[in-house]
């Protein structure tokens, strides 16, 4: 559930108080909530000529989707 800054203060005061600032983004009545499911299969590889291991490429890939899908969740629920 991704919650926005309502009173632009850079924190997030959703908690502290009881729900009143930075509440989460709706639509209609309901708050927007959205989930994505990563997995990522490690295979151990080394290079003999000191070359970059292309095995981290995938678990850095899988983190932009899932910081592409919550902005995206944001922006959608924001336009409503």
């Amino acid at each position: 559930m991704v919650h926005f800054d309502s009173n632009e203060n850079g924190q997030f005061d959703f908690v502290r108080t009881n729900g009143s600032v930075d509440g989460p983004y709706v639509e209609g009545t309901q708050a927007v909530v959205e989930s994505a499911e990563i997995s990522v299969e490690h295979e151990e590889r080394t290079t003999s000529d000191g070359g970059f291991d292309i095995g981290l490429v995938p678990l850095v890939a899988a983190g932009f989707v899932l910081l592409a899908l919550v902005v995206l969740a944001a922006v959608v629920a924001r336009r409503r």
